[in-house]
């Protein structure tokens, strides 16, 4: 397994994270809730959170690193998100007419403005309200589109 931070080819330093494990029990939500919770952890406190910040305000600087960022690191973690909603509509848990890239933006989106912009705490009590209030939404009904 690689080490927290690496050096590229470049010299910058490249923070990666363990990889993502989109869930494997029966339980979509469950699941959800244990990504969600754990991605805003590593948001948060890991060295790839502050990755994160600087490269938020610099990207148009450092266009490859923040491009490489969102391939390697958010991307994988949003299909997985992803997969574990598809999951779940397709097992009935959730309306089938769901928007899930809404869910997903919303799922990730409420933390990370909590995160950058409130100063607020964004910990495993708030990413477990947020898990939760998106999937009575979805289970309401269909979401806007």
């Amino acid at each position: 397994m690689r080490s927290a931070a690496s050096v590229d080819s470049s010299g910058a330093t490249w923070l990666m994270a363990p990889p993502v494990v989109s869930g494997a029990t029966e339980d979509p939500r469950a699941d959800l809730l244990h990504l969600v919770s754990r991605l805003v952890a590593d948001m948060t406190s890991a060295p790839v959170g502050r990755a994160i910040l600087a490269l938020t305000g610099e990207a148009d600087k450092h266009a490859d690193l923040a491009r490489r960022l969102a391939d390697d690191y958010l991307a994988p973690r949003r299909a997985a998100l992803g997969e574990i909603l598809r999951r779940a509509v397709g097992s009935g848990e959730l309306n089938p007419d769901v928007d899930i890239d809404l869910m997903l933006d919303l799922v990730l989106g409420a933390p990370t403005y909590r995160w950058l912009t409130t100063g607020r705490p964004v910990d495993s009590h708030s990413a477990r309200a947020v898990v939760e209030a998106v999937w009575e939404m979805a289970r309401a009904g269909p979401t806007v589109r």
